[in-house]
C-alpha cells in the first residue's frame, strides 16, 4: 500500500524545487514510471502526466500549474486507499475537514512545508481520490 504520509512530503518537495514542473524530477523524486505515460505541457505553465504508476503498479495522473500559485495533484485513477485507513492521522498544522458542498466527498487539508496540502476522497467512508500541494498564496517574487 502506498505510504501516504511520505508521498505529501515528495509533492512537497517537487513542489518546491526550482526545476518544477520538470516531468522527470516530479518521475524520479514520486519514485513515477512514466515510460507508457504521456506528457502535455501548455505555455502558461499547466502540465499533466497521464498512466503513470507509482512503485507498487498503482496507476495515477500527475496535474499542476505554476500560474496564478504552484500547484501539484496526483490523482488515483483506480481509488483503493480507504479513507478511513488515515482519518484519525495528523498530517500537519492547522489540519481539517472539509465536506464538498456539491458532493458526499471531502478534502482533508493541513499546512506542511509552508504549503496547503492534502488529500480528497470520494466520501468520509470511501477511498481517497487524490493528494495534492498548493502554494497557500501567490507569492509575490513570481
Amino acid at each position: 500500500m502506498i505510504d501516504i504520509r511520505h508521498t505529501i512530503l515528495k509533492l512537497a518537495e517537487v513542489l518546491q524545487r526550482e526545476d518544477f514542473p520538470d516531468a522527470k524530477t516530479i518521475a524520479a523524486l514520486l519514485d513515477l514510471d512514466i515510460a507508457g505515460g504521456r506528457i502535455t505541457k501548455t505555455k502558461g505553465g499547466a502540465f499533466g502526466i497521464d498512466a503513470a504508476r507509482l512503485e507498487d503498479g498503482v496507476e495515477v495522473a500527475v496535474v499542476g500549474g505554476l500560474k496564478p500559485r504552484r500547484t501539484l495533484h496526483l490523482i488515483f485513477l483506480n481509488p483503493s486507499i480507504p479513507y478511513r485507513s488515515v482519518s484519525d492521522e495528523t498530517f500537519g498544522a492547522n489540519q481539517r475537514v472539509r465536506l464538498s458542498k456539491y458532493s458526499p466527498g471531502l478534502g482533508f487539508v493541513f499546512e506542511r512545508e509552508g504549503l496547503l496540502c492534502g488529500l480528497t476522497a470520494s466520501a468520509p467512508d470511501g477511498a481517497i481520490e487524490s493528494l495534492f500541494c498548493e502554494e497557500s498564496q501567490v507569492p509575490p517574487h513570481r
